[in-house]
């Protein structure tokens, strides 16, 4: 299955007008380190914002990362999330004694009263026309559904995996947008800065010896 990513895209139209006074030859590779560096700051702005938003934990926020490169005509870095919702299990999950309660977003408690939380062990029922069990190294939201009308009724199966949003959706949320293009707009001049002044102290100490 094809999974599709949302992304940040941080490019060379940002820089226009800090860099029209740079040297030539440096210009270039001034404007990949800053993207590069903006990039890492928007991935770690990012994995502040989703957890202050959404209940899922810091450590499970997985955010990818294009480096700019030197070869391309106009370079730009992109942070990238996967589209591929999350089971329920990431979002504050917990066993009650009538179902699974969970909160997606902060705030937002819901439940499911048909829904348990266990670790399946991927039995194949194929010889009874299922599907085979979803399998898992850990605990899983997940509820027992009916496939087909042969009235036939398993004690483990079928299962199917509840699941809340994306890593991608989330990624797409205004306020973390918002958060995202604040650090953007903050941080790549002030990089664009900080590597042009080192670059320039760099060519007059060379000059210099």
């Amino acid at each position: 299955m094809k999974v599709r990513y949302e992304f940040v895209k941080v490019d060379t139209a940002d820089l226009n007008k800090l860099i029209q006074k740079l040297d030539a030859n440096i210009q270039k590779k001034i404007t990949v380190e800053a993207l590069n560096l903006t990039a890492f700051e928007v991935i770690n702005e990012a994995k502040r914002a989703i957890p202050e938003i959404y209940t899922i934990e810091r450590k499970d926020v997985k955010l990818s990362l294009r480096k700019a490169k030197l070869n391309t005509a106009n370079p730009f870095a992109k942070v990238s999330a996967s589209y591929r919702p999350l089971n329920l299990i990431k979002f504050n999950s917990f066993q009650t004694f009538a179902g699974v309660s969970y909160q997606v977003l902060k705030g937002e408690l819901k439940f499911d009263y048909s829904a348990f939380i266990k670790k399946p062990q991927g039995r194949d029922w194929s010889k009874y026309g299922q599907r085979k069990q979803v399998k898992s190294k850990g605990d899983l939201v997940f509820k027992r559904i009916k496939e087909n009308d042969s009235g036939w009724k398993y004690k483990n199966y079928p299962l199917k995996g509840l699941v809340g949003v994306s890593l991608g959706a989330m990624l797409k949320n205004e306020d973390v947008e918002k958060r995202m293009r604040i650090v953007i707009d903050r941080e790549l001049p002030k990089n664009i800065y900080e590597l042009w002044e080192s670059e320039n102290k760099n060519r007059f100490s060379r000059e210099d010896s």
